[in-house]
């Protein structure tokens, strides 16, 4: 192992040929620049310093030692000292383990700091670790009073991502502090440990933030030294006054590494060559997830928590290596008795995670796997204490994982290996929603088979299990037949000779436990699973009968999501792919959702106005129930500021009403999309460019903000006006954008009194009222006097000074025009409207 080192310090002849610091050796690998950066590192008062950082893949170690005194020029003297610093690639031992190391030196002559051409003193280049840190010595040190407690927030502050880049100080006797770096060193990976950056004697500044842990010796310590450790964000563990920092949780491997750096150390030793084995980058911000890892790797999957086990499968699959896949996939499969009892969300995790990489592994551990999967589902499908969501969701999950390892899971569970554990579930009285699985799993048994009708014959290999499933359930369940026919009703032929084979199966009662109708049934099957029914009768181009069984599946929706889905899921699927069966039917189809929607769903009925309206308007067809539609929509609450998917809705349905229903647009939705182009507006130039478009949809009536309540009037204005008023300056553009507004006198008073507020704060901020000017001009002219008072009562909220500034702004303004001047006087000494006792306790006031 090859080593460069440096000498330096204090000396007549210094950097730049002037005293002060400069090099008194070094060998030949040290270049000028890092000799400069590496020789003026003393971070320190008194005493000795041992410094370790890892930089550009090399180690540095630094011992600096007070020494002596340089003798300057002049004959002065200063207090010296001596810095030596190793660096090289690698070393077997620890960093910390070369404190104390005889391999620096620990001064140097007068004569040698205060030679002019420095000196071919250079002694032998090695690094040797000294016995000053060691296990026992740190575990007898750890035993004494409560430095274990301290030991493990130590270890908190060092590993956990929060305190990343944060230097850690620790205040303590000057021969403590070597064996709290120490200590730390030999219970952390060494991969974590080459990178940790240290010195054992510093006084905290800005330099400092190079080093993760700094120690600060007792007789250094004071309350500048402290507030300088606090100004750099760091922890700070003040060991002279019992002060160490708390936390409000910890997590068990702190425990666990304290514990074992005070007892057992073979433990700890065991914990970090785990690490070092299963991960091939071990970081200090990983330690609790690797910790994680190795308790249920240890202690086996039985006793491992749920959370524990998602902890470690992500560890493993975001930074470990095969052997940490292995570990932990071999835990699962060695506790599988003790994994068929756990919850089904827990068992779907941990098929997915030994499932993730299952083609790296040994064939025996591959076969494993398989086995392990189909002995687990069958034993939580069976067992499992859960609901239908819950146990179909595991099922799905338990599927897609077999088949990743290439196994069919229904091929599996319905071998004759495993079919008995099935029936004898259902003659058990399971409960309804594990018959229906056993029905799925049965339905994808007969496709992943290729099964023909042939194949569902009483004689054959599927109606045998038709007929012992028929019998198991039939003794205490009504709807088993219904089960099983749903479970074919994938395929109408297959359908049919299951039918036939359940009604042999159940001798004569058969019309007691399904209906007898084929369209009936096939209605009751559509209902449960329409994409088999509908995809046969579309391809035989029987759209009559697809379009009852669409409609029956709609009258038996549960709720107003199921109507919802099931009418987007045929559009998409059938309506979309047939011009002939929309043309026929849409439209028809459409008004039945409507009338089916307000039938069973009335509490949601804006969410299905809201669908019918867009679908309508996607396809651009008319139906009866159009206008009323339209209305409901428009009274819904989009204001103020409607997002992006309202705006996208609001003018979908005014080009409907304008494009399709041939009307024009009025009324509230006229208030909503006029209100919506004026967002569009950012100076005079865009105004002018969309002007064209507020004529169109306000030549056949104007704005009426009569249409609108109280609440939403205000609502509508707040969104309205700062549109209006910040890019509308001048008279003639405000007089043009309101002759678009149909009012009533008290609209007219809400709409000023807001209109006015912006064009006054924007005269006080800037000082300047012209554009407050204009606008009142506008009012004057065109306004009732309800509007003039509402325009009065915002003006005269200005105090005098700025009530006199708008007076010599307005004659400055209006120049020669002495009658609008005198009107404008006469505006700001309107009396304002006041408001009742009434208003002012249950109403709104007109502010």
């Amino acid at each position: 192992m090859k080593f460069e080192q440096l000498i330096a310090t204090y000396r007549q002849s210094g950097f730049d040929g002037v005293p002060g610091w400069g090099v008194l050796s070094k060998s030949r690998g040290f270049s000028s620049d890092d000799a400069k950066k590496y020789a003026q590192k003393p971070y320190f008062l008194t005493g000795t310093a041992f410094s370790y950082e890892y930089k550009d893949g090399k180690r540095i170690f630094s011992r600096a030692t007070a020494s002596g005194e340089a003798v300057l020029s002049d004959g002065s003297r200063v207090r010296n000292i001596v810095t030596h610093t190793l660096t090289g690639k690698d070393i077997e031992s620890l960093p910390c383990e070369y404190i104390s190391s005889g391999s620096f030196v620990h001064g140097v002559s007068d004569a040698d700091a205060s030679c002019a051409e420095g000196t071919d003193y250079l002694p032998k280049c090695e690094l040797t670790p000294s016995n000053t840190v060691n296990v026992n010595r740190i575990m007898n040190f750890l035993g004494i009073n409560d430095r274990q407690l301290v030991f493990r927030r130590l270890l908190f502050a060092v590993t956990c991502p929060e305190n990343a880049g944060k230097p850690i100080f620790i205040c303590d006797d000057e021969e403590n502090i070597p064996l709290w770096i120490g200590a730390v060193s030999f219970a952390l990976p060494k991969a974590i440990i080459d990178n940790l950056s240290f010195t054992t004697c510093c006084i905290p500044s800005d330099d400092m933030k190079m080093y993760r842990i700094c120690g600060i010796r007792s007789e250094d310590m004071n309350d500048t030294v402290k507030g300088n450790a606090e100004s750099l964000g760091s922890c700070l563990f003040d060991l002279k006054n019992g002060d160490i920092p708390e936390y409000p949780v910890i997590h068990p491997v702190y425990e666990f590494l304290s514990d074992g750096m005070l007892h057992a150390y073979k433990y700890v030793e065991d914990f970090k060559s785990f690490a070092e084995s299963c991960f091939n980058k071990v970081t200090s911000d990983r330690i609790q997830e690797i910790y994680t890892l190795y308790t249920v790797v240890r202690g086996g999957i039985s006793s491992a928590t749920y959370r524990d086990f998602a902890v470690s499968a992500v560890a493993v699959n975001n930074f470990g290596n095969d052997e940490a896949y292995i570990r932990l996939t071999e835990a699962a499969l060695a506790d599988r008795n003790a994994v068929c009892a756990f919850d089904p969300a827990y068992v779907s995790a941990i098929f997915i995670f030994i499932c993730g990489k299952a083609e790296t592994l040994s064939y025996k551990l591959q076969n494993a796997i398989k086995e392990y999967i189909t002995h687990v589902s069958l034993a939580v499908i069976c067992s499992a204490e859960c609901n239908e969501e819950k146990l179909f969701a595991f099922y799905e999950k338990a599927a897609i994982c077999a088949e990743s390892s290439g196994v069919s899971l229904p091929c599996r569970l319905m071998s004759q290996k495993y079919r008995r554990f099935i029936v004898n579930l259902l003659a058990s009285e399971a409960p309804d929603h594990k018959i229906k699985l056993v029905c799925k799993i049965f339905k994808e048994y007969l496709i992943a088979k290729n099964m023909t009708p042939e194949d569902l014959t009483p004689e054959s290999e599927g109606g045998s299990f038709v007929t012992e499933y028929i019998k198991a359930c039939a003794p205490y369940s009504d709807d088993c037949v219904k089960h099983i026919m749903y479970a074919v009703s994938y395929d109408p032929v297959i359908l049919c000779s299951a039918y036939l084979t359940a009604e042999a199966a159940l001798e004569g009662r058969f019309e007691k436990l399904i209906p007898v109708s084929q369209e009936e049934f096939i209605c009751y099957a559509s209902a449960k699973d329409p994409s088999g029914v509908y995809r046969h009768l579309m391809d035989a181009d029987r759209t009559e009968l697809l379009f009852a069984v669409f409609t029956a599946r709609m009258n038996v929706a549960e709720s107003a999501d199921e109507l919802t889905d099931a009418f987007e899921e045929h559009d998409k699927n059938y309506f979309s792919v047939s011009d002939q069966y929309f043309n026929e039917y849409y439209v028809p189809a459409l008004e039945f959702y409507c009338q089916t929607f307000r039938s069973n769903f009335s509490k949601k009925i804006e969410e299905g106005d809201f669908y019918a309206l867009h679908s309508a308007a996607k396809h651009r067809v008319c139906i009866k129930y159009s206008d009323e539609l339209c209305e409901n929509v428009a009274r819904c609450d989009i204001c103020p500021s409607p997002n992006k998917k309202q705006t996208e809705l609001l003018w979908l349905i005014a080009n409907y009403v304008r494009n399709v229903c041939n009307k024009p647009v009025s009324g509230r939705l006229l208030c909503l999309c006029f209100a919506s182009l004026l967002e569009d507006i950012d100076n005079q130039k865009s105004y002018e460019k969309i002007y064209p478009t507020l004529v169109e949809y306000t030549k056949n009536g104007k704005v009426d903000l009569s249409s609108l309540s109280e609440k939403e009037l205000d609502d509508y204005i707040s969104w309205l006006v700062p549109n209006m008023s910040e890019y509308l300056p001048d008279y003639d553009t405000v007089c043009g954008m309101y002759g678009f507004f149909s009012f009533t006198q008290q609209t007219e008073a809400d709409f000023i009194a807001q209109f006015t507020k912006p064009y006054v704060k924007q005269g006080k901020s800037k000082g300047d009222y012209t554009a407050l000017c204009e606008f009142a001009k506008f009012v004057i002219n065109f306004c009732s006097d309800s509007g003039k008072r509402a325009c009065a009562r915002q003006i005269t909220k200005l105090n005098s000074k700025n009530i006199e500034a708008l007076r010599v702004c307005a004659e400055f303004h209006f120049d020669t025009d002495l009658t609008m001047i005198g009107k404008f006087n006469d505006l700001l000494n309107t009396e304002p409207e006041k408001t009742s006792i009434f208003k002012k306790l249950f109403g709104k006031k007109n502010s």
